[in-house]
């Protein structure tokens, strides 16, 4: 990573997706249940969760380098 400001926003952004994430799932099976309708939002949310999983691991890589 360039910078520790860089990676720091980088951790913020990973854990905000990560919030995200887990309260679209959340929201969505408490609104609608498990159904085919849900497919969307639980995509959405799993992709959002892996995003900030990835972000995370590149920002504990990172502080390992340095």
């Amino acid at each position: 990573m360039r910078s520790e400001a860089y990676a720091r926003a980088r951790l913020a952004s990973a854990v905000l997706f990560m919030l995200l994430g887990t309260s679209i799932a959340v929201r969505t099976l408490l609104v609608a249940g498990l159904s085919l309708a849900t497919i969307p939002g639980c995509v959405l949310a799993a992709a959002m969760i892996a995003l900030g999983g990835f972000r995370l691991r590149d920002y504990f890589a990172s502080r390992a380098a340095r």
